[in-house]
């Protein structure tokens, strides 16, 4: 009987303390069953989609390509997005472009990484890092196919 009273306890804590978590997410079109598929010398731009849907306050994210910023680039003018509390639909643009050279059949991966930044003001030279979230885009290279 002594064991059923701590994890009761224990489950208890997990529960409250999961329920006042933030949900911070970013959606891709993209898995590794649904890859992006591009050929040598072709580029594609791929939609993310940010969301807040709990914890009650908006947020702000910076964005970095962590993996394959040979072949990616983020379009947007600033790295800082804006996540309103509630939203699940914050568009992160990014370009893929395939080398003309790119090796047929070698897959890649593009991973996008978010982390949330606190504090009064983002662009403080004080800043905490609190939550991070990320995308992998993968990629199959094919080759052109003659009509």
């Amino acid at each position: 009987m002594k064991i059923q009273i701590p994890l009761s306890l224990m489950l208890l804590l997990f529960l409250v303390l999961a329920s006042s978590g933030l949900a911070v997410g970013v959606t891709t079109p993209y898995w590794d069953t649904k890859p992006l598929v591009l050929h040598p010398g072709e580029s594609a731009d791929v939609q993310l989609s940010l969301q807040n849907m709990l914890g009650g306050e908006d947020i702000t994210l910076i964005a970095s390509i962590t993996e394959g910023a040979e072949i990616a680039t983020l379009l947007a003018e600033s790295t800082k997005y804006l996540v309103p509390f509630g939203t699940k639909d914050v568009p992160v643009m990014v370009r893929i472009s395939m080398p003309e050279n790119a090796e047929v059949g070698k897959p890649q991966n593009v991973k996008v990484s978010f982390t949330q930044v606190s504090g009064n003001d983002v662009e403080e030279k004080m800043i905490q890092m609190n939550v991070g979230v990320g995308a992998i885009i993968p990629i199959e290279v094919t080759p052109w196919v003659a009509p």
